[in-house]
């Protein structure tokens, strides 16, 4: 199974609820924890309130993630 197949969106939603998908490389554990970090900031924007919304509705840019 290549990971190419699936798309990031695709791996977001099978974590999220909690389904654990096998890759055989590097690439589960690099996009597991993107994931993370993307719910991690949710979850600080929303605390923020008003401005947190503005910043989700932006995105988070590729450079911020912990790579």
């Amino acid at each position: 199974m290549e990971l190419s197949h699936f798309s990031l969106k695709r791996v977001w939603k099978e974590i999220n609820s909690l389904t654990i998908l096998f890759f055989p490389d590097s690439g589960f554990y690099i996009l597991f924890e993107i994931a993370d970090f993307y719910r991690k900031q949710e979850i600080n924007m929303s605390l923020r309130g008003a401005e947190g919304r503005e910043q989700r509705a932006l995105g988070t840019p590729l450079s911020a993630l912990p790579l």
